[in-house]
């Protein structure tokens, strides 16, 4: 009996450590190539409040991976990879859910298991 409550107690112990190490919802933040290769891939805690432009500086600050913005929200460069400012051939996308972005990285919020993607693309005009 004293064995069978041991083992009861030891389950219940790793129940809760892994509760405790759950984090609240989740999103994802991914910045893609031209080729569709997601480079990076940042899991996001919805409760951070965070927009998807402050995730993605903080991600390339602390990875120390170089990047431009300019005029405040645009980006111009992520490590290896730059949109061309005069022709916007290629040029940065935001895409959540799939979706065309309707604002800009530091205006998007994450809801829990939102998926906002910055790809490399060529324009369709």
């Amino acid at each position: 009996m004293k064995k069978i409550l041991a083992v009861l107690v030891a389950l219940m112990m790793i129940l809760c450590l892994a509760s405790c190490g759950k984090q609240g919802p989740k999103a994802t933040l991914k910045v893609v190539d031209l080729d569709g290769n997601a480079l990076y891939t940042i899991e996001v805690n919805v409760e951070d409040g965070k927009t998807a432009g402050e995730e993605l500086e903080a991600y390339l600050t602390e990875n120390k991976i170089d990047y431009e913005i300019y005029d405040g929200d645009m980006i111009a460069k992520i490590g290896d990879l730059s949109q061309n400012a005069e022709t916007w051939d290629p040029y940065w996308a935001i895409y959540v859910n799939g979706e065309y972005g309707q604002v800009s990285l530091w205006e998007q919020t994450f809801s829990e298991g939102d998926v906002v993607e910055v790809k490399l693309e060529h324009p369709n005009w």
